[in-house]
């Protein structure tokens, strides 16, 4: 029996090696780490923001989601814009960029990614809703 493993089979090897929290890390590495945390957002709010604007344009299509509704959604869209903007910024930044900032940056780029990612759910759930009532027709 390894030293790893207990009574319990399958428990495989831990990763030792497990992503740190930026306060962890020394200053110099924490503002490489930023730019890749920075990157990775910067590629998620684009996808998202993607998946947003097909399950807009369908909905759109359906004319389902009254005009009151359908700006609100809009809204969410141009929010997701301005903080890809945002990001766009700081990586531009690059190294010069303050660590605090970058931090404030990520975390208001995920709270719009999870608000924008819950919407599309909505949005693709009505479109849904939708199909299956325009099949029984």
């Amino acid at each position: 029996m390894s030293p790893k493993k207990g009574k319990g089979r399958g428990k495989g090897d831990t990763n030792q090696e497990a992503p740190k929290a930026l306060e962890d890390l020394p200053p110099d590495e924490q503002q490489v780490e930023c730019i890749k945390k920075l990157k990775k957002t910067r590629d998620l709010v684009q996808q998202c923001m993607t998946n947003y604007e097909e399950a807009l344009e369908k909905v759109k299509d359906m004319k389902y989601l009254a005009k009151p509704a359908f700006k609100e959604k809009e809204a969410q869209l141009a929010k997701l814009e301005a903080t890809l903007g945002k990001v766009k910024k700081q990586l531009a930044k690059g190294d010069k960029g303050k660590v605090s900032i970058t931090k404030d940056v990520l975390k208001e780029a995920v709270a719009t990614i999870s608000e924008a990612k819950e919407e599309a759910k909505e949005l693709v759930q009505i479109i849904m809703k939708t199909q299956s009532k325009s099949s029984r027709k």
